[in-house]
Parts: structure tokens; C-alpha cells; sequence
């Protein structure tokens, strides 16, 4: 598979460069995930306290889109909150995901992909330097920062699948 910017649809190549880390990170996402069994998907760790992967992978997608919807300047609507969250539960962790495959998992994630996508493709590097208020309110984040982090934040959990596979097939 040839992977270009241009590909991505993004006309300014600043805003390009940032949402091919993004989408690279999906993109290798899919393929730690694409060979790992249901059971394997919902493992838990060595003591049953870790968040599985299929939990991961609800959480970064929940995540990203609630990124894009600050990077808009608005609350993630009511119907894709429902569809996608919440980001925690009662408790205070994430809320565990069960019965659900990799492949439906990821293909949820594709759609907030494509929003993201969408969004970026006539955005500016100008664009880059708007503001909006983070998860802490005396923050402000650019949005260059924002998409930056969103591939971080991604590769920092894949890091966690990384164990949770190995983990889960050593047995």
C-alpha cells in the first residue's frame, strides 16, 4: 500500500502532515489488532484489572472524537455521546467492553476518522494556531497540539495492547 499526504485528502500539507500521524495510527492499530481472537480482545491482564483492548479501542475512538468536537469549538452531540461514550462509568474507569468484535470496534473508529478527515480537509495552516479550551479550563490548546496529541494518545495505548497480546497468548 502506497501511503502519500496527498491521499489523505488534505489540501494544506502542514494539516496534511498532522492527520497522517493520526491516521497512520489507526492504520497501525488495525493491524495489531486484526489477528487477536475475542478472548484475547477482552483480556484483562494477568490479574484481571487492566482495561482490555477491546476497551482501548472504544476509549481512543470516544477520545478522538471528543477532540474533534473541541477542536470545532462544541460538546459532542448527545446522539454520538450515547453511540460512543460515555468516558467513564460510575466508577470512575472506563466502561469495559465486552461481545463486541475487533472488526466492529474498528469500524466505529473509522467513522470518527472520517470526521476528522473531513474536518481537516480545508483547514489551513493558519488554521493550526486557533485556540480552544482542553480538559483544563485555564488551558488552551492549539489545534496543531491537539492533533498531535491524538496520535500520542494512540500510540501510548497501543503500547498497552502490545502487553495485553503478548500477555493474553503466553497464557
Amino acid at each position: 500500500m502506497r501511503i502519500d499526504l496527498a491521499t489523505e485528502g488534505i489540501a494544506d500539507p502542514q494539516v496534511a502532515l498532522l492527520f497522517a500521524g493520526i491516521a497512520e495510527a489507526y492504520r497501525r492499530l488495525k493491524r495489531q489488532v486484526s489477528d487477536m481472537t475475542q478472548a484475547e480482545l477482552e483480556y484483562r491482564g494477568p490479574s484481571g484489572d487492566l482495561n482490555s483492548t477491546a476497551t482501548l479501542i472504544a476509549h481512543l475512538a470516544y477520545v478522538d472524537l471528543t477532540y474533534l468536537h473541541s477542536l470545532k469549538g462544541e460538546k459532542v452531540p448527545p446522539d454520538l455521546d450515547r453511540a460512543y461514550g460515555p468516558f467513564q462509568d460510575e466508577t470512575g474507569h472506563l466502561p469495559e467492553v465486552r461481545g463486541k468484535s475487533a472488526a466492529e470496534l474498528l469500524e466505529r473508529y473509522a467513522v470518527v476518522q472520517d470526521m476528522i478527515r473531513s474536518y481537516l480537509a480545508p483547514l489551513t495552516a493558519a488554521d493550526l494556531e486557533r485556540t480552544q479550551p482542553s480538559w483544563n479550563p485555564q488551558d488552551q490548546r492549539t489545534t496543531r497540539w491537539l492533533l498531535v496529541h491524538m496520535a500520542w494518545h494512540s500510540a501510548y495505548h497501543q503500547g498497552h495492547i502490545t502487553w495485553l497480546k503478548a500477555w493474553a497468548r503466553k497464557g
